[in-house]
Parts: C-alpha cells; sequence; structure tokens
C-alpha cells in the first residue's frame, strides 16, 4: 500500500495514489496507478513466436473491426508477427477461449475489444489464461455489429473494473509535447527482466489505476489486503532521470482471482503503420514469448538481514506465484555479491533450490558495510530475471567509532 497523508487523489506523469484518511476510516482497496515508478525487482525469438511452451496461440482480427487508440492491424502483419498462431474472428474467438486449448490470446485493436465474446472473454482470463493486448486503453471501448457493421461504445471502465482495474490515466508520448509539458521521452527497458525490449514510438501511453488485493483485510478498520496481483513495467519513457511513461506492463496473477494468468498491455497509442514496423517485428514475438514463460519471478533473499564473523552466509530462494513451474529443469541462478567496502566482488553459480536454505562461502565476509546481492536466473543458457536484495556484515570497528 501507499498511500499520502493529508492529500486526495495525488496524479502525476508517473504516479497516481488513491486518499487514504484514516480520520474518516476510509478502506484503501490497493488502488495503484503505475506508469513505472515503482517495480518489483523483476526467449528472444525474433520475427515468429516459437511453439515451444505454447499449446495454441489465438489472435482475434476481423476485416473492418475498428481500432481504438492504437494503430489498425491487419490480417498479413498479423500472421507474420504471430507465425504459429490462428487468427479468428467473433465465433471462432468465442469457439477456441471455450475449447480450453488456448494458452494465449492476442488482442490487436487497442482498447476495442469484441462485446460478444465477452463471457468467453472473461472466463478464459479466470481460469488462468494468458494475455496480450496491443495498444490503447484494454477493454474500455466495446464493439458490436449493427448489420454488417461495427460500431464502438462510448469509452467507459465497466469492464475493465471486472478485471480489477479501474481506470487509466494518459501520459505523455515519446515525442513529448502535448498538454503534458514534456519533452522528447526516451525508451528505457526494464534491466531487471530479459531479453530487454526493443525501442518503438508511441503518441500517448495509458497507466492502468489497478486494484492488486483481491479482498481486503479488515472492511471496517480499512486496510489493502494481501498482495494477490504483482504489476512490473516492462518498458518506460524518461526524459530528464524521470520516468513519465510505461508503454508496456505486465500483471502476473499470483492468487485468488485469474490465478497463474499473465497480461502483457501495450498500453499506448501506437502510430500508424506500427504493425509493419521493423520495432514491431521485434517487440511482439519478444512480448508473446514473455507472456507464457512461466516460473520466472522469485525472490532471492538472505535469511537474516546481518551476518556475524565467522558466520556462513545463507539464502532463501523462492519462486512467486501458486502456479507450479513447469519446464524449469535447467535453471542456474548466478549470484554476484558487491561489498561496499574491503573486498572484491564474489560470483557464484548455483542450482536454484526452494526446498532448503543456500550457503555461501566464508570468504563473503572479508567485506564491510552493506553487501547488494544481484540474483539473475538463467533458463537453457538465457538469462530470464534478475532479483536484487542485501545484507549487512557486522563491523565491530564501525560500531566502536561512534
Amino acid at each position: 500500500m501507499i498511500t499520502v497523508s493529508g492529500f486526495g487523489s495525488v496524479v502525476l506523469e508517473g504516479l497516481s495514489l488513491e486518499r487514504h484518511n484514516e480520520s474518516e476510516g476510509l478502506s484503501v482497496r490497493s488502488f495503484v496507478s503505475i506508469v513505472g515508478l515503482f517495480f518489483v525487482a523483476a526467449v528472444v525469438m525474433v520475427g515468429q513466436v516459437p511453439a515451444s511452451g505454447m499449446k495454441h496461440v489465438t489472435v482475434f482480427f476481423e476485416k473492418s473491426f475498428p481500432a481504438a487508440d492504437s494503430a489498425e492491424p491487419t490480417a498479413d502483419a498479423l500472421r507474420s508477427l504471430f507465425r504459429n498462431a490462428s487468427l479468428a474472428d467473433v465465433g471462432g474467438l468465442q469457439r477456441q477461449l471455450a475449447s480450453g486449448e488456448t494458452s494465449l490470446l492476442v488482442l490487436p485493436f487497442g482498447s476495442a475489444f469484441p462485446e460478444a465474446a465477452w463471457p468467453q472473454i472473461f472466463d478464459y482470463l479466470e481460469g488462468g489464461g494468458n494475455l496480450l493486448v496491443i495498444g490503447g486503453q484494454p477493454f474500455t471501448r466495446a464493439a458490436y455489429r449493427v448489420g454488417s457493421e461495427w460500431k464502438l461504445r462510448s469509452a467507459n471502465v465497466y469492464f475493465p473494473m471486472q478485471l480489477f482495474i479501474d481506470d487509466y490515466q494518459p501520459t505523455t508520448g515519446s515525442s513529448g509535447g502535448s498538454s503534458f509539458g514534456a519533452g522528447a521521452l526516451k525508451f528505457e527497458p526494464n534491466p531487471d527482466t530479459t531479453p530487454a525490449l526493443p525501442a518503438f514510438e508511441w503518441k500517448r501511453a495509458f497507466s492502468p489505476v489497478i486494484r492488486l488485493s483481491v479482498n481486503e483485510l479488515y472492511r471496517r478498520a480499512g486496510s489493502t489486503g494481501d498482495t494477490d496481483a504483482v504489476l512490473e513495467t516492462l518498458a518506460w519513457g524518461t526524459a530528464d532521470g524521470h520516468r513519465r511513461a510505461a508503454p508496456v506492463l505486465e500483471i502476473d496473477h499470483d492468487h485468488k482471482r485469474f490465478v497463474g494468468g499473465r497480461w502483457i498491455f501495450v498500453a499506448c497509442e501506437l502510430a500508424d503503420g506500427f504493425f509493419t514496423s521493423d520495432a514491431a517485428k521485434k517487440l511482439l514475438p519478444e512480448l508473446a514469448t514473455i507472456a507464457v514463460r512461466r516460473g520466472d519471478r522469485f525472490t532471492f533473499r538472505p535469511t537474516v538481514p546481518l551476518f556475524v564473523e565467522g558466520e556462513q552466509p545463507q539464502f532463501t530462494f523462492e519462486i512467486a506465484g501458486e502456479v507450479a513451474a513447469a519446464g524449469t529443469g535447467h535453471d542456474e541462478l548466478r549470484v554476484t555479491v558487491q561489498a561496499e567496502s574491503g573486498a572484491e566482488p564474489v560470483t557464484l553459480a548455483v542450482k536454484p533450490d526452494p526446498s532448503a536454505p543456500l550457503s555461501f562461502p566464508l570468504r563473503i565476509e572479508a567485506g564491510k558495510g552493506f553487501h547488494t546481492v544481484t540474483a539473475e536466473l538463467v533458463r537453457d543458457g538465457k538469462p530470464v530475471r534478475i532479483y536484487h536484495s542485501g545484507f549487512w556484515m557486522r563491523d565491530l570497528g564501525y560500531l566502536a567509532s561512534g
């Protein structure tokens, strides 16, 4: 939970916080609008989505279906980008999702989606289905058919709220300007998720105001609840060292609702011609691969925050979420420990084992002060995610120095 005492809704170009008024006893429901100021320290196939790990990729497409808040895709471009996928119209989409054979649903029309298929889309997501939405503010513009013509309903959050998304906040485009008063933004991929995403241009980004807790802990007193979902920014738009936009987001559902599902939003207004651009040919297959990747979010933490001389440092490794990871038999953990002073970095490669603490050699204790720990999960020889933690070594001389 993040609270700002004495303020109402605080909206910046990187942050929106819901008010927590203790005197009025308002219930805080873990809404966090993220454009990338905060993230939890978190396989490239260029030109196509690999079949490994995917039962079936379903891409929704209908000719003359309207795009909203984003570029308009073409069937040929989608077939080129998702070569192992099948394109499905509304009827086909309903059948594919109901069959249980879809491992990834791709919605490429920005904010627009077929209203008639919403029951099947929702059931698929509720069952832990993976999702990639390309462009716009996902699920805010329902499309319906009148005869042979598609119509768009006015923008609303009726459907997003069923997914615990309360709203979207617009933020700066990559070229800056407009009413946000910012210059051009630098594309900055999240260094803790690999592979690093390729840069692309966007007109506006949209940051979801999302609820990460399914249930409140104490309804009367007000509380945030448990962390049932995790939101991680995969790329930012930065200017002068400030993160002003987050055009690509990942939401992982670990507990209670939509369990096991990973949703990736390219939550921005994409420029015309995006789907045939070189950036799209690299970006979208990578995102599709990340969307179905399992067991790649983890923690690697010391068993205690302070170790003493002669004590062998120990760490615990844990995979995040309730759904067991599959196909991780070839995982390796590459750990680097950097002391604040007095010692060279120590690097080790170990087999990640959640069942027991991992012990490190005593030579780590040669360093003084705070020790920074960087753990990189490597799968089949390729880095996947990085997690940061740290610990202190007791320094009696420093303590006695006053």
